[in-house]
């Protein structure tokens, strides 16, 4: 059984930065596409490094995409071995590869392996975003 994952953002303090993309700026856009396209790096990174392992599958597949939607720039995170959201949803006990990898800012390899970074680092990648767009807009 799958379930949505609803994470939201606290964006309180960069109403400038709002602003400027909701007015379609470009310089504002093309520095929040940039900026997203390096926290979804790092998302993936810790994320695939999280993962669980056994032969090394599930974490070569991790991808990510950033796409301009009008003023809306997008990232997505993603893995897509066909039990990538079983290992990621169900309780399970991690392997000895998995449970020998180690922490990541006190973030354990195995179950929620995308989750947990996301939950963890939502209000550091917000204000990476907004710093990209607010040094455009300089």
């Amino acid at each position: 059984m799958s379930r949505l994952l609803n994470i939201k953002f606290d964006l309180t303090g960069v109403e400038e930065v709002l602003a400027a993309l909701d007015s379609g700026n470009e310089k504002a856009l093309a520095a929040a596409e940039a900026g997203m396209q390096e926290v979804t790096a790092d998302l993936l990174r810790v994320s695939t490094a999280l993962a669980p392992q056994l032969t090394g599958d599930l974490m070569a597949t991790g991808t990510r995409e950033v796409e301009r939607h009008g003023t809306a720039v997008e990232g997505t995170v993603s893995f897509s071995t066909p039990y990538a959201l079983r290992r990621h949803e169900e309780n399970y006990k991690p392997g000895p590869i998995t449970a020998n990898k180690p922490m990541i800012d006190g973030m354990k390899p195995g179950r929620k392996y995308l989750e947990q970074p996301v939950k963890k680092y939502s209000r550091k990648y917000v204000e990476h975003i907004a710093e990209k767009v607010k040094e455009a807009l300089r």
